[in-house]
This record gives structure tokens, sequence and C-alpha cells, in this order.
């Protein structure tokens, strides 16, 4: 019993690790998204700009 116990207790560390990336990859894709937006209105802005000159 002792080898399926650290046979659980080494998936529950994986299954902890692996949320933790998961919300690591939310976090970054959120930040990514919050960038790309930016950069596009800071476009939309420029192209306003041009096309009203």
């Amino acid at each position: 019993m002792p080898e399926a116990e650290k046979i659980l207790n080494a998936i529950h560390e994986l299954s902890v690790q692996l949320k933790e990336i998961e919300c690591n990859i939310v976090e970054f894709s959120n930040e990514v998204n919050d960038e790309f937006n930016q950069i596009n209105e800071k476009l939309d802005r420029q192209i306003a700009t041009y096309t009203n000159v």
C-alpha cells in the first residue's frame, strides 16, 4: 500500500501543479488580450486621425 499511496500523492501533486499552470495561462491570455485591445484602440485613433486630415 505505501507504493499506491506514493502514486496517489504524486498524482495529487501533479493535479495541483496543473491547476496552477492553467491559472497562469488564463492570466497570461487575459494580459495578451488586454494588450491587443490597447494596440487596436491606438491604431483606430491613428486611422481616425489620418482619415480626418
